[in-house]
């Protein structure tokens, strides 16, 4: 039988934002006790959240504090279930596993009120936002891992060094970022040294709850863009092997959430760079490869305060590469870095198109409507391979606008093509290379395979 808080002489009061864990020991240790087996195990099961003892585990340490502490039920007893946690995937639940053992601490923090935080418990918390340090799990001295049951009083290891002598670590990459922003949590109470320093700046309050959802999105595109993951309404992907499985959850998402919008962008560069290269100008993607994939992911999700972050870093890329022609590949420019050398490009190549146009006869209205039907009725067979050849001879045009390619070497290209008069426009270079673009979607594949031989005809020489 437990002993409750009102037979013990000295009662002291829970500190705002002081954990759970910490004011059942500190409260012990000022009787003169440890903290009790039986109340410890009690703890355990409702840091892990384990339906089928969590209940009974809140009512044992509820009883025990009496009248003295009221534990809010709803933030013990409220989250989802654990099924489902070891191979990954959708379930939030992952990310809620409070932390008990070993101990998470801030020797500073602790130096300066002597107090365990709640906010040190919380998933994946791993730094201390206010001094940018690392959370210390084990002893700087001897290497022992700091557990509740084996730490002497006044915060000090069993080899006899005080916590808050400890030296300060940097944190992990990523670690810090994702502090602060579960440090601004609208539904975490802060210890009052806190208070000033993480308040939503622009505004916007959100929970810890869309936090760890917005991790667990994080893995859902990861999954998406390694090929394994399935988008809404797909038949579900096969489960991996357990030796695939990542051994930690979070490294990688916690890097969603420390990296800047540029920084951000920079990771989509590398990545079309590496796993997409193209040593065209215009590279392209099937609309069930990764990258498409993940790309639509991104942008049908709903708000939050991860998925915003992201689905901003990709618009920006998109401004800056995208190539707005109705496919449905996903097209972009290979090796324009900045959307300055984007418009250099699209210039030069309307400089050059526009003396090319000018030998290309006009396309009969009447022809041009009959090559809609044709090509609409006949897409069906085939539209990956049609919409190959679009961004083919888009990508032999652009080539030759840069090798500025006489135009006498088109002279078969120029006999036998004509097109319509919106592509003699060159005043708006973009706007110029959108409606080629689509022009060439529209026609029969036959049609786009015979262009498409002209112009290579005319790169070679031949004609």
């Amino acid at each position: 039988m437990l002993r409750p808080f009102a037979d013990y002489p000295v009662r002291l009061r829970m500190e705002e934002g002081e954990s759970l864990a910490g004011y059942l020991r500190r409260f012990h240790a000022a009787n003169g006790h440890k903290m009790p087996r039986e109340l410890y195990n009690g703890l355990r099961a409702l840091y892990r959240g384990t339906k089928s003892v969590s209940g009974a585990a809140f009512d044992v340490v509820q009883a025990t504090f009496g009248d003295a502490v009221t534990i809010d039920r709803s933030w013990w007893l409220g989250r989802p279930s654990q099924k489902g946690i070891p191979g990954g995937g959708s379930h939030p639940s992952a990310w809620l596993v409070f932390q008990l053992d070993p101990l998470r601490l801030c020797p500073a923090c602790l130096q300066d009120g002597g107090i365990h935080f709640a906010l040190w418990e919380l998933p994946l918390m791993e730094a201390c936002p206010l001094h940018h340090c690392a959370l210390l799990t084990a002893c700087t001295t001897c290497s022992r891992t700091l557990h509740w049951q084996d730490c002497l009083p006044d915060w000090h290891c069993q080899c006899g060094v005080p916590i808050s002598a400890m030296p300060l670590a940097p944190p992990k990459a990523g670690a810090l970022e994702l502090a602060r922003v579960l440090a601004n949590s609208s539904d975490l109470t802060l210890p009052q040294a806190y208070r000033a320093h993480f308040t939503a700046s622009d505004g916007h309050q959100y929970r810890l709850k869309e936090v760890y959802k917005g991790l667990e999105w994080g893995t859902e595109l990861r999954e998406l863009f390694s090929g394994r993951g399935t988008l809404l309404g797909e038949p579900k992907a096969k489960p991996r092997p357990k030796k695939e499985r990542r051994a930690r959850w979070g490294s990688w998402e916690r890097r969603l959430i420390g990296d800047s919008t540029d920084k951000l962008i920079a990771r989509l560069v590398r990545a079309q760079s590496k796993h997409f290269a193209s040593p065209q100008r215009l590279s392209y993607v099937f609309p069930r490869d990764s990258l498409s994939r993940a790309k639509v992911f991104v942008r049908e999700s709903a708000p939050g305060v991860v998925q915003t972050k992201i689905q901003k870093a990709l618009d920006h890329f998109l401004a800056d590469y995208a190539l707005e022609i109705p496919l449905s590949l996903f097209v972009w420019f290979a090796d324009a870095k900045h959307s300055e050398k984007r418009v250099v490009y699209m210039r030069q190549f309307a400089t050059w198109w526009a003396v090319l146009a000018s030998r290309l006869g006009d396309l009969d209205p009447t022809m041009q409507r009959l090559d809609l039907a044709l090509a609409q009725q006949a897409r069906t067979q085939d539209a990956s391979s049609h919409e190959v050849h679009v961004v083919d001879v888009l990508n032999l045009l652009f080539e030759g606008a840069r090798q500025q390619l006489d135009v006498d070497n088109f002279w078969a290209f120029t006999y036998w093509w004509r097109i319509p008069p919106a592509l003699r426009d060159a005043s708006d270079p973009e706007e110029l290379f959108r409606r080629i673009g689509l022009h060439l979607a529209s026609i029969p594949a036959e049609e786009i395979m015979f262009v498409l031989a002209l112009v290579q005809r005319a790169h070679k020489g031949e004609c």
